[in-house]
């Protein structure tokens, strides 16, 4: 998050949306998480109120710290997907 304000100041904008780019559109929709992989209780009784994610792995989330604090960093900011206004 810091980084990303960071990137934010830097280009002069106060606000940042993430869309879908247009290589994006057609992809699957999955639950918010892997029922295989994270499945507590209290998550999959409410699965269907939380956010969707896509297919591809920039729209993918593991809920694994050791794997995601490596992944993390390395967003490109200027991706076509962050929209700054």
């Amino acid at each position: 998050v810091c980084r990303l304000l960071g990137h934010m100041k830097a280009k002069g904008k106060k606000k940042v949306e993430v869309r879908l780019r247009p290589e994006d559109h057609n992809m699957p929709i999955l639950p918010w998480i892997d029922p295989e992989n994270f499945n507590p209780g209290y998550m999959m009784r409410n699965m269907n109120l939380l956010p969707k994610r896509g297919d591809k792995p920039e729209w993918q989330h593991s809920q694994d710290y050791w794997t995601e604090k490596d992944e993390i960093p390395k967003t490109d900011l200027d991706d076509k997907a962050f929209v700054y206004g």
